[in-house]
């Protein structure tokens, strides 16, 4: 009576399905690497300014409370205290309640916890910009501006640094010739 057969010439459906799951794999490799990456550089980060926890760089939603700790260590340098790692922790972990709690379907508690995690991204930037300015103060902006345009290039630029000694960028470090007082010849 009726054939209903849906073959396709040349198999293009299982071409088509085959190169999106060879697509989502790739991408799914690229994801981890990139995490195991990141994790390693807020780690060792941590650990060589002797920041409590630094484990908690390889546990998600947590790691805020690392990233938070690394930005804070290079504000305490210049003199201010203003504890992102406890307020970072907490935006993040509210945000994320409050989207699981709206199942992806909006209302309040998603639009809040939308709210929330924008801010808590926008306080780890505020810290990945004191870390990078803290250990390679002329690149710091290029290297976070690069890295908030092609985010996949965030976690090396982060590698690439972790290493590194802190930089004394709120004192000039140039070598300085003594001034003489125009009044009464004296080396200041």
């Amino acid at each position: 009576m009726y054939n209903f057969n849906f073959s396709y010439p040349n198999g293009a459906p299982a071409a088509v399905l085959g190169a999106m799951m060879g697509l989502i794999f790739v991408l799914g490799i690229i994801a981890i690497i990139s995490y195991i990456f990141q994790s390693l550089a807020w780690y060792t980060a941590a650990k060589k300014r002797n920041i409590e926890y630094p484990w908690l760089a390889w546990i998600p939603v947590a790691n805020f409370y690392t990233i938070g700790k690394v930005g804070d260590y290079f504000f305490a340098k210049k003199g201010n205290n203003y504890n992102f790692a406890v307020i970072n922790l907490i935006v993040m972990a509210v945000g994320t309640s409050f989207n699981g709690i709206s199942g992806g379907k909006g209302g309040f508690f998603g639009i809040v916890g939308n709210i929330c995690i924008v801010a808590a991204v926008v306080l780890e930037y505020i810290c990945i910009y004191k870390f990078l300015k803290g250990v390679n103060p002329q690149k710091a902006v290029l290297m976070l501006v690069l890295g908030i345009i092609f985010s996949i290039a965030m976690p090396f630029i982060l590698f690439s640094q972790k290493d590194k000694d802190d930089a004394d960028v709120y004192i000039n470090t140039s070598a300085s010739q003594p001034v003489e007082s125009a009044n009464n010849n004296e080396v200041q």
